[in-house]
């Protein structure tokens, strides 16, 4: 009986090798197929967008910083106030820095020192000398626009206002507390004339006298008038200076305003 030949298994396991073979690499096209899709998923303008996204970061670094308006009532895209979704007014601390650099920040630390209201072509005057931002077209409207978007952002009054064509660092800034006692001053005398119109103030009690009864003789240059207070019975002069409406120590001859004429 012939012996079992050696043959069948080396043709056997030759077999089993070639299959293992090429499993092995229908493994590695299979692979290879699937990098190139997802190859093929990924967007083609990733990288251009990045490099945009880059561009744009590097040219809002660049340039001044200069903050946008807080608008009231408008509606945005959603529905929403634009107000609402605004971030919140940012403490005056924070507002006026010690060292200030954007031109937002500048225009703040000099209102905020001034003592008296400071008019625009001050103001520009001001940042030219303290922080060399020269006059021209551009720093110009940069300037005007900036103070029209402190003016309409919302809770200003710490730390920016207006008064006519001057401005001023907030309430209880420097500047304002001078300009709100004049005012207060300023709105004391115009009530007291009015309560008095009809009368003039002894130079030396203070008291108002009725302007026909207390009347004695025109000065003697007719510039004026002789009084006698019905108070305190000493004479004063009226002028033509300050309307006659306040009552002086001597004639209006022996002034500084007629003299100096």
């Amino acid at each position: 009986m012939p012996p079992k030949s050696a043959p069948n298994k080396a043709s056997s396991s030759g077999t089993s090798s070639t299959s293992a073979n090429t499993k092995a690499s229908a493994n590695k096209k299979k692979r290879a197929v699937t990098e190139e899709e997802v190859i093929e998923d990924i967007p083609p303008t990733t990288t251009a967008a990045s490099n945009k996204g880059k561009k744009a970061r590097k040219q809002a670094t660049e340039e001044e910083d200069i903050e946008p308006p807080v608008t009231k009532g408008k509606k945005g895209a959603a529905g929403g106030s634009a107000a609402a979704a605004a971030p919140k007014v940012v403490p005056k601390a924070a507002k006026v820095p010690k060292t200030p650099k954007t031109l937002r920040e500048k225009i703040l630390h000099i209102l905020a020192t001034e003592e008296k209201l400071i008019s625009l072509a001050k103001l520009k005057k001001r940042l030219a000398e303290s922080y060399e931002v020269e006059e021209s077209t551009t720093n110009n409207n940069k300037i005007n626009k900036l103070l029209k978007t402190l003016q309409d952002e919302d809770g200003h009054e710490d730390y920016f206002g207006k008064v006519g064509g001057s401005y001023h660092g907030g309430i209880g800034s420097p500047s304002y507390e001078a300009w709100k006692q004049e005012d207060d001053v300023r709105k004391a005398q115009e009530a007291e004339d009015e309560l008095h119109k009809d009368d003039i103030k002894c130079p030396f009690c203070d008291e108002w006298n009725d302007t026909e009864s207390s009347f004695k003789s025109e000065d003697s240059i007719a510039r004026g008038g002789r009084y006698v207070c019905d108070h305190c019975g000493k004479t004063f002069w009226s002028w033509i200076s300050d309307g006659y409406k306040y009552g002086h120590k001597v004639e209006y001859k022996r002034s500084g305003y007629y003299l100096a004429n």
